[in-house]
């Protein structure tokens, strides 16, 4: 009898559990509602023991299911359109419960999926779940209701696969509505105002970073007042059609974008702070904002791969060239108002704007800097004087482009480059031009260094009212006072009063390499020869350093040499040096190819006892090296730098007590090459 009862017990948990598994929407009914049995796999209504699945395995195409204003009670939800028709799950404003849904487990929202929140609850969550929200890429979360969201936000998932997911707020009524966003991580963050019909304003604060993965987009007639001390990383693109208030109070916040940002709306800020916003992407972030930038709100561009312009920029309180090129046009001009700031380090190559630059209402009695350049090189340059607007351009190209001819007072100008510049103003101009050794063409005497400028049909003399910096290396030279004509081009560049001085026009056009038997052909091609003296070849070795190879002679009208040189074994590349009264001028690094020298070799890593690990390794070249042993789950175990030699070698690792297995070797040579071996510890 007692084993009989036990098996009547066994067998209804059994078919309990066959019975609360998956629960699917059939619609069979044709009217949305949740409470309909007929609408349900079964005919029955889900348990709080059910996993309810919305999906096409019945209903073909969009449809939407409304749940009643009971409580709803399930273990797990999952809304799966897929590719057939969006499916959406709505909490009606009928409802006034808290919690209204209620589930034991998760919430799965996949692409094209939306869980919609119109509950008229208060002073609670009006979904509970006891276990993550996971909003996937292309399906939406859209809390269109004035109750707590916070308890809710908990649960969302952080997973990388909910990057995209979109999180949207379109509150109804016109109060302002509190944002719970302070140290929260999510996909995509939407705020509208289609569901209030009229202006909507959204708030947040908090000290904590806010990460949103997916992007931020505030849609028109949509404001986010934010009032923090926070971080704001928007990792995704910054769609802004509404306004971003980024100091409502005494607080800013410090905005990140890491993509593009578009759209036609207002950047503000009404209260005390200075907030920032900050271009700090990885890969080259487009610029299409066609909207304003007001009050006190700083920029800093801090991406080395740059910033496109596709649309005007323009500057009224400041911006801080940290790290990249900011890419401008003629259409797409970076533009600094009357008053705004420039921060930018001239003496290095790590930020400046390419491109198109125009200060608006400039002072006659100010100096201004024009951070700009090309091809990797910061080419700034000063201007004062003008009471107006000042256009000004670099470009890198020979200035007898413009004209061939040069005052007699002038022997040469640079053959590298010139700037253009366009006033619309008044007063009287000075410039100060930026010089940079070799990318400059070599500048070997100050005091016969000058500006040149020209309307366009001759070099006149600019004169050198002073200079800063060395010959051979950095500075730059002031004009005397220039005559210009308002919104006509006048181009300005370096030029030499001294035939054997200043050799503008030298400029490395090509360096390259060929390997041979037992040597390599080096060469390179100069654009001219004026005043050389002789070229060095320099052979550079792994740590850097340079050696001298040979000296070459110069040859008139002839503008490409080329060498053989000794195969140094410790050679990575060569380099020119520019033999001019004194001054040494140098061309850039070429460094050889690493299938120049490939390294072949075989190792074995081996310890006895407790004694140091020993690697054994048979090189066909000698190299420095850096080699790095792991363990087999990956873990950094050694690092060390090596001299491989010629032949067999045995390196006696500083580490101790290896267990018995496989351990991973890392070696990086100096050229860059990198090999990966396995050895094993008996």
């Amino acid at each position: 009898m007692k084993n009989h009862l036990l098996l009547c017990l066994a067998l209804a948990v059994l078919q309990s559990s066959a019975q609360a598994q998956i629960k699917k929407w059939t619609g069979a009914a044709n009217d949305s509602q949740w409470l309909n049995t007929l609408n349900w796999e079964g005919q029955t209504l889900p348990s709080a023991t059910d996993s309810v699945v919305l999906d096409h395995s019945f209903v073909q195409g969009a449809y939407k299911v409304v749940l009643p204003t009971a409580l709803v009670a399930i273990k797990a939800l999952t809304i799966d359109s897929g590719p057939n028709g969006s499916i959406e799950l709505e909490l009606p404003s009928t409802s006034s419960l808290a919690p209204a849904l209620q589930l034991a487990g998760s919430i799965q929202l996949l692409a094209n999926s939306q869980l919609t929140n119109r509950s008229a609850a208060n002073g609670a969550s009006a979904i509970q779940t006891g276990d993550s929200v996971y909003v996937y890429s292309g399906a939406r979360y859209v809390h269109r209701s004035t109750s707590p969201h916070a308890a809710f936000l908990n649960s969302f998932s952080k997973s990388d696969s909910c990057v995209n997911g979109i999180l949207c707020f379109d509150v109804p009524g016109t109060a302002s509505y509190t944002l719970s966003l302070s140290n929260r991580v999510l996909g995509k963050l939407v705020l509208q105002s289609k569901a209030a019909a009229a202006a909507r304003t959204y708030v947040a604060t908090g000290v904590n970073p806010v990460q949103l993965k997916g992007g931020l987009e505030i849609d028109s007639n949509t404001t986010l007042s934010y009032n923090a001390t926070s971080t704001v990383h928007v990792f995704g693109d910054f769609i802004l059609n509404g306004t971003l208030n980024m100091g409502p109070g005494a607080n800013a916040i410090f905005l990140k974008l890491y993509k593009s940002w578009t759209g036609t709306g207002q950047v503000v800020e009404s209260g005390a702070g200075t907030p920032v916003i900050e271009w700090n992407g990885t890969s080259l972030q487009d610029y299409q904002f066609k909207g304003q930038i007001k009050d006190q709100i700083s920029l800093q561009s801090n991406n080395a791969i740059g910033i496109s312009l596709k649309q005007p920029l323009t500057v009224n309180y400041g911006i801080r060239l940290l790290k990249g090129v900011v890419y401008s046009a003629a259409d797409a001009p970076f533009i600094l108002d009357s008053n705004a700031t420039v921060l930018a380090d001239t003496s290095v190559n790590a930020a400046y704007i390419d491109g198109v630059v125009v200060r608006k209402a400039m002072k006659g009695n100010q100096t201004y800097l024009f951070p700009i350049g090309k091809d990797k090189y910061q080419r700034w340059i000063r201007v004062k004087g003008i009471a107006g607007d000042v256009q000004l351009v670099y470009r890198k190209i020979a200035a007898s482009s413009v004209t061939a001819s040069i005052d007699s007072s002038l022997k040469r100008v640079s053959g590298v480059e010139y700037w253009t510049l366009t006033a619309n103003g008044s007063g009287y101009l000075q410039t100060e031009l930026s010089f940079n050794s070799v990318n400059s063409g070599g500048v070997t005497n100050l005091n016969a260094l000058q500006v040149a400028y020209t309307p366009g049909w001759m070099w006149f003399n600019g004169g050198n009212e002073g200079t800063t910096g060395s010959a051979g290396a950095s500075g730059s030279v002031w004009s005397d006072t220039l005559p210009f004509v308002s919104s006509t081009p006048l181009h300005l560049t370096l030029a030499s009063a001294i035939k054997q001085e200043n050799p503008l026009p030298i400029q490395f056009l090509r360096l390259y390499s060929k390997p041979l038997t037992e040597n390599t052909l080096i060469g390179f091609t100069v654009s001219s020869t004026e005043a050389i003296q002789s070229f060095e070849v320099e052979w550079i070795d792994v740590d850097g350093q340079a050696h001298f190879n040979e000296e070459i002679s110069i040859v008139p009208n002839k503008y490409t040499y080329e060498s053989s040189i000794k195969n140094f074994e410790e050679s990575i590349g060569f380099r020119v040096k520019v033999k001019k009264s004194g001054v040494a001028l140098y061309s850039s690094i070429h460094r050889f190819p690493s299938w120049y020298r490939t390294l072949d070799w075989e190792l074995k890593l081996i310890q006895a006892g407790r004694s140091a690990p020993k690697l054994y390794c048979y090189s066909s070249l000698t190299q420095k090296a850096q080699l790095i042993i792991y363990s087999s789950v990956g873990t950094t175990i050694h690092t060390q730098r090596v001299d491989i030699r010629k032949g067999a070698n045995v390196f006696e690792l500083p580490i101790y007590a290896l267990t018995s297995g496989w351990y991973t070797v890392s070696v990086v040579t100096a050229n860059g090459e990198r090999k990966v071996v396995k050895g094993v510890v008996n």
